[in-house]
């Protein structure tokens, strides 16, 4: 995969900054926050960054984003819409291998099936309502007075 051209990435580069605008990030802060929006790996801003490792680009991806702007709601809507796209589009590539048994790409649609529940909130946790009747309490209470004197009782 190539390195995606940051002047591609669709997003406006003035709007909501918390310091100002994208011209307060460093020089490689910026060109990995445009890298990341446009769908570059870590791997490959890394590279373009100048940097040995894949974690050093999470880190400075991470701190453009803090240093810049909050995503709002329409922003974080858009994202989640491409990146289901993305993932539609590794669906289909992995599919038909699947359906025929292939463990590998078995894996990667229940892996791709995961992120994508993830995305959209499928697997929140449930609610259980548990509440405990005076009722109960009081059997409690009974068994710990019975416990109590059979132990005095020895």
């Amino acid at each position: 995969m190539t390195t995606p051209d940051p002047a591609s990435v669709p997003h406006d580069r003035t709007r909501g900054p918390k310091n100002g605008n994208i011209a307060t990030l460093t020089a490689k802060q910026s060109k990995a926050l445009e890298l990341a929006l446009a769908g570059a790996s870590y791997d490959q801003i890394a590279k373009a960054c100048g940097y040995q490792h894949r974690s050093s680009a999470m880190r400075i991806v991470r701190a453009a984003i803090q240093k810049w702007a909050p995503i709002d709601y329409a922003d974080a809507a858009a994202v989640r819409d491409t990146e289901l796209a993305r993932l539609d589009r590794m669906q289909a590539a992995h599919w038909t291998k699947a359906l025929k048994g292939d463990y590998r790409s078995t894996e990667m649609i229940l892996r791709i099936m995961r992120r994508r529940a993830q995305l959209l909130g499928l697997d929140a946790a449930l609610k259980i309502d548990a509440t405990i009747s005076d009722e109960l309490d009081g059997k409690i209470d009974e068994l710990i007075t019975r416990i109590n004197r059979a132990g005095a009782r020895q």
